[in-house]
């Protein structure tokens, strides 16, 4: 039987940020939007008593003017909080005043410990002021995980970026790979070739040790002899209802994977979101929504890119 898994709302509370990461798979363009708090409140009717955490993205949802009271429903509503941030928005008052809230995790983006690379992938002091960021959260005892997404530019900084953030004090690196969407798709020189992932996943898999920081990465591609057992051993968030993604707009998707595809959403209204999840028993996985792209070139086999591993890390040292 499996373990019962924490069910989560991803709110996409704004499309506004004060990054301009090249791979950003929201933003491609559309005018600024915030989510209203009446918006919020029925997303929080609908969700009480099916999920148990909230987690505030955006775009940069520190950047949403009305986050403080954001938070505060969801709390009323007894939800858990999260926020995932890129950490780069200057501390004031209203900042504060967030971060004292019972807030139960934050995670912040870093894409790379070298600050050319990082700051070309996310815009200039992006990383000094996520370091920053870190350094504030842990101060004030706020658990915070790093996550980091993998291009052709950064793939080989994975475990010197490892290394930084677990020094910083985060409790886990959650690695992604940049997807073909939003600002993206025009970015087809950073894009990373299934066989080049393939052999640094290998690499993370042959890695694992009895370490206190893990690191979660995707399986993304796969040979044609690994599929059956990989699929077996893991199962879809979305056909589970773990998950609901709602945008800015307030367009719902059961994973963030069919951000993009119509077939896939549906309004924020109770009975258009239940039938939307009772319409994903036409699809084996949400991994089909992955597969339209088919095998790769180099002969791997296309994966829902939220099927993941956890490791830690041999190339640490044990600190006595």
């Amino acid at each position: 039987m499996r373990a019962e898994k924490n069910k989560r709302i991803f709110a996409f509370i704004t499309n506004r940020c004060n990054c301009a990461c090249k791979y950003c798979f929201v933003y491609d363009g559309e005018p600024h939007q915030d989510m209203s708090l009446s918006e919020f409140e029925a997303l929080c009717e609908i969700g009480k008593g099916r999920y148990q955490y909230i987690t505030f993205i955006g775009g940069e949802p520190l950047l949403h003017p009305k986050l403080y009271e954001l938070m505060i429903i969801a709390i009323n509503y007894g939800y858990k909080i999260s926020i995932s941030t890129a950490g780069i928005e200057k501390f004031d008052n209203r900042i504060d005043q967030i971060f004292n809230l019972p807030i139960d995790d934050v995670t912040i983006s870093m894409d790379s410990n070298d600050e050319k690379t990082n700051d070309y992938l996310r815009g200039k002091g992006a990383l000094s002021r996520a370091t920053e960021t870190a350094l504030f959260l842990k101060q004030k005892g706020i658990e915070f995980r790093v996550t980091a997404t993998i291009c052709s530019l950064n793939k080989s900084h994975i475990f010197s970026l490892a290394q930084f953030v677990y020094e910083l004090g985060a409790v886990q690196l959650d690695i992604h790979v940049m997807s073909q969407k939003g600002r993206a798709s025009s970015k087809h020189e950073l894009s990373l070739a299934p066989s080049d992932w393939y052999s640094i996943r290998c690499l993370l898999d042959r890695s694992k040790f009895f370490y206190p920081f893990n690191i979660s990465y995707p399986i993304m591609w796969c040979k044609h002899d690994e599929h059956d057992l990989i699929q077996l051993l893991n199962y879809c968030d979305a056909h589970e209802g773990n998950r609901l993604s709602v945008m800015s707009d307030c367009t719902c998707y059961y994973c963030t994977i069919a951000i993009g595809f119509g077939d896939f959403s549906s309004p924020l209204e109770e009975k258009k979101i239940c039938k939307m999840k009772n319409n994903y028993s036409k699809l084996s996985s949400l991994c089909e929504v992955e597969k339209r792209i088919g095998t790769s070139n180099d002969g791997f086999l296309s994966l829902c890119r939220f099927i993941k591993r956890r490791t830690g890390y041999k190339h640490f040292e044990e600190k006595t």
